[in-house]
């Protein structure tokens, strides 16, 4: 994908307002309620971050569910994996996040997700947004995909990371826990 391409998918991801998803929805199961956590704030490119690195004991295991403030969604990172699909053309390659995310069936109204929230985070404070579509079939919605109550979407996330070292840590910052990000603690 090229550069314009991937800029022409960011426009596209910020002004669409509704769409298609390719990740498969299932029922809801119980899971394990945690509160969030704080961390620095993502940025669309690869950054130094203001603030010292989050404290690994403010950060959540990979596979334990966060439940935002609203008590209306789940989410879940499964597991993270470098290299997935193929190698970009930049010389980089490809980490990938499974991630489920629930509207549980408490909610009352439907409720929209796609990888805007997600972002990876190295041990020296650096982020990284760069999100990429079409790498690997089952996919978390790029675009938005509406969660009806009592339904979940499950799928990768996959970002352009650097061939040497892996993130330290997955954060989720959302509408619904804005300014309290969720952290699951990835290396």
């Amino acid at each position: 994908m090229t550069r314009a391409r991937q800029y022409s998918a960011a426009f596209a991801l910020v002004t669409v307002l509704a769409g298609c998803g390719r990740g498969a929805e299932d029922p809801v199961t119980t899971s394990a309620t945690l509160g969030p956590t704080s961390a620095a704030p993502a940025s669309s490119t690869p950054t130094a971050s203001p603030s010292a690195s989050p404290s690994q004991d403010d950060m959540l295991a990979v596979g334990k569910t966060f439940t935002l403030r609203t008590n209306t969604m789940t989410t879940t990172v499964l597991r993270y994996t470098q290299p997935i699909g193929e190698e970009p053309p930049d010389g980089a390659t490809f980490g990938g996040l499974e991630v489920r995310t629930c509207n549980l069936a408490t909610a009352s109204e439907p409720r929209q997700v796609n990888v805007a929230p997600w972002s990876l985070e190295w041990s020296d404070g650096k982020t990284n947004n760069n999100k990429w579509s079409n790498v690997v079939a089952a996919e978390y919605p790029f675009n938005y995909k509406t969660l009806k109550p009592g339904r979940c979407v499950k799928g990768w996330i996959v970002f352009t990371v650097p061939v040497k070292g892996k993130p330290f840590v997955a954060v989720y910052e959302g509408e619904g826990n804005r300014g309290q990000p969720a952290e699951w603690k990835l290396s």
